[in-house]
């Protein structure tokens, strides 16, 4: 199951990879120095529709919208940040992963947070 869960991730950061226009396409949220790009929301959208292709009625809790209402309850649910570190993406750092962290039953047992920019990874908890 992790490892195709770190698959998927690695197809969604090609995203990340080959993004250009991020000072363009990037927008205020709530919150001081808060901001959402085009980007983490491609991202989050990549990873909910083949997380849920893969793993058949499974739930999200994301940073951005479009997510459940409740979702931890029973079964699998994916908690998702899209680009951890959007600042340092916004301005250009390598130093920004996708982060999805998996809770079965309300009960997280695994994640894998990704540097698309050094191919590093790391699986745990």
């Amino acid at each position: 199951m992790i490892e195709q869960v770190k698959q998927i991730v690695r197809e969604a950061s090609e995203i990340i990879k080959r993004a250009g226009d991020i000072a363009e396409n990037t927008m205020a949220k709530e919150g001081t120095a808060n901001y959402v790009t085009k980007y983490d929301l491609e991202v989050q959208k990549f990873l909910m529709k083949r997380l849920s292709e893969t793993f058949e009625g499974c739930h999200f809790i994301g940073e951005e919208a479009g997510c459940d209402e409740n979702p931890v309850a029973r079964g699998l649910t994916f908690i998702i940040d899209p680009i951890d570190g959007t600042m340092n993406f916004i301005r250009g750092l390598h130093h920004s992963s996708i982060s999805v962290a998996l809770a079965v039953d309300g009960v997280v047992t695994h994640a894998v947070v990704y540097n698309p920019y050094y191919d590093r990874g790391r699986r745990g908890l």
